[in-house]
């Protein structure tokens, strides 16, 4: 007996057919009241209030490019992995996922 044959599911690349899924997608998130220009944004600009470093996240939330945004998070002062675990990866896919909210992203699509 063979296994089956397992599909890649590719969505990184702008023109990859899942690309929605990826953090890096310009898909406009509002979370508490904070509107972020995709989820890697949120996800930096959480990690960076989280540990205090307060300058980094007002640049964050000013950049333009999410690989400028993923770096800058890559800069964030004090940052501790056990400290930032899964908890803001965690409020990210509930407010994804809302069924009554206008942020699903996956939905849209």
């Amino acid at each position: 007996m063979t296994e089956p044959e397992q599909k890649l599911i590719l969505f990184y690349l702008e023109n990859d057919p899942y690309r929605y899924y990826a953090n890096f997608s310009k898909y406009e998130i509002i979370i508490d009241g904070i509107k972020f220009m995709c989820n890697e944004q949120y996800i930096m600009y959480s990690k960076a209030i989280l540990f205090g470093d307060y300058e980094i996240a007002k640049k964050i939330m000013e950049a333009k490019n999410p690989v400028e945004i993923k770096k800058l998070g890559r800069s964030v002062k004090g940052f501790i992995q056990k400290k930032y675990g899964m908890r803001i990866l965690i409020k990210l896919l509930i407010h994804a996922i809302m069924p009554n909210s206008h942020n699903i992203l996956i939905l849209k699509h």
